[in-house]
C-alpha cells in the first residue's frame, strides 16, 4: 500500500464518496491516506484538497480576471446567530454592544448605480458628455445572479458596506459565488434525499429532522395533509441551509453519479463486483499468476 499526503486548503470539511461510504478531511487539515483515496480527493475535489506541498518557497500563479461573475444573496442565513455584537461608541468610549442581527432576516439587496457619461460632440464643435440613465441592481433573497465583473464588484464593495462586523466575525449581505451546477437540490427532492446531499456537502452541519422524525414528533392527532405541511416546512429549511453551501465556492458538491453511490451506502459497494479491496485483488492475482506458472511448467 502506497500512502500519499493530501491537504484541505479550505476553511470547511470537504467530503468524497468512496465504495459508498462518506471520507472527509477537515479545514486546513493534512491527512496520509491511501494513493487511490487521495487521487480521489484531489481530482473530486480539485483546487479545495490538494497533494500537500513537498516544496516550499516557490512562485504560485494567479488566475486572469474573470468576464462575469455571480452574485449570491448572504441575508436570512438560518445558521446565523439572533443576535451579535457590534462595537459602539457610547460613554465616551467603544463598547461592545448586543444587538438584533441585521442579516438573520432574509432581504432583497438593491443598490442604484448611476448611469455612464457618454461622449459627444456638440453642434458648434465642442466635446461634451451627456449623463445616461442610472438603473437599480437587485439581488433578491435566495437567489444567484450574474452581472459583468465591473458590475458585481461595484455591487460587492457598496451593498458590504453596511454589512454587520462583530466580535466573531463579519457577516456579509453578499459575495461572489459559484455558477449554478447541473446537479442540484431543489424543492421536488424528498426531504430525506436533501438532507442526504447536506450530509454529504457539510459534514458538520446540523441538519432539520428527517421526515420520520417529523411525523413520530407530531403524533397522531395531525392529519395526512398536516403532516406533508410539517414535512414541506422541514423541507424549506433544509433547503435554506443547502443554499449557503450551494452558493460558497468552499464547498464541493458531488455529481450525481457520487451522490447515487453514496446514497447506496457501503453495502451496495461491496456487492459490486468492481469495488472490492485491494487486497482481494491482491489475493485474485497472485492465483492467476500461480496458474499461469502451472500451466507454463506442463
Amino acid at each position: 500500500m502506497v500512502l500519499k499526503r493530501i491537504y484541505n486548503q479550505t476553511a470547511v470539511t470537504q467530503s468524497i464518496s468512496w465504495r459508498g461510504s462518506q471520507l472527509s478531511i477537515k479545514p486546513y487539515e493534512e491527512q496520509m491516506v491511501d494513493e487511490d483515496i487521495a487521487q480521489a480527493f484531489c481530482e473530486r475535489c480539485a483546487d479545495f484538497v490538494v497533494a500537500a506541498a513537498e516544496e516550499f518557497a516557490t512562485v504560485a500563479t494567479v488566475d486572469p480576471a474573470q468576464k462575469n461573475i455571480w452574485l449570491a444573496n448572504m441575508t436570512g442565513n438560518p445558521d446565523y446567530p439572533e443576535k451579535i455584537e457590534l462595537r459602539e461608541w457610547r460613554d465616551k468610549r467603544w463598547q461592545w454592544t448586543q444587538v438584533e442581527n441585521p442579516v438573520k432576516r432574509p432581504v432583497n439587496l438593491k443598490e442604484y448605480a448611476n448611469g455612464p457619461m457618454v461622449e459627444y460632440t456638440a453642434k458648434d464643435g465642442v466635446l461634451e458628455a451627456l449623463n445616461m440613465p442610472g438603473k437599480f441592481i437587485t439581488v433578491p433573497a435566495f437567489q444567484r445572479v450574474e452581472f459583468d465583473a465591473a458590475t458585481a464588484n461595484w455591487f460587492l464593495e457598496r451593498v458590504n458596506m453596511s454589512s454587520p462586523q462583530s466580535r466573531t466575525g463579519t457577516f456579509p449581505k453578499a459575495v461572489a459565488s459559484r455558477k449554478p451546477s447541473a446537479f442540484e437540490p431543489d424543492m421536488s427532492w424528498d426531504l430525506n434525499t436533501i438532507l442526504a446531499y447536506l450530509k454529504f456537502v457539510d459534514p458538520d452541519c446540523k441538519r432539520p429532522r428527517d421526515e420520520q422524525a417529523v411525523r413520530k414528533m407530531a403524533g397522531k392527532k395531525k392529519t395526512e395533509d398536516e403532516l406533508k405541511q410539517l414535512v414541506t416546512e422541514e423541507k424549506r429549511l433544509a433547503m435554506k441551509k443547502l443554499y449557503f453551501r450551494l452558493v460558497d465556492p468552499q464547498y464541493r458538491l458531488p455529481g450525481r453519479k457520487e451522490f447515487e453511490e453514496f446514497l447506496k451506502g457501503p453495502q451496495a459497494a461491496e456487492q459490486d463486483p468492481d469495488a472490492r479491496e485491494d487486497d482481494q485483488l491482491l489475493v485474485d492475482a497472485l492465483k492467476a499468476d500461480a496458474a499461469t506458472q502451472d500451466t507454463a511448467a506442463e
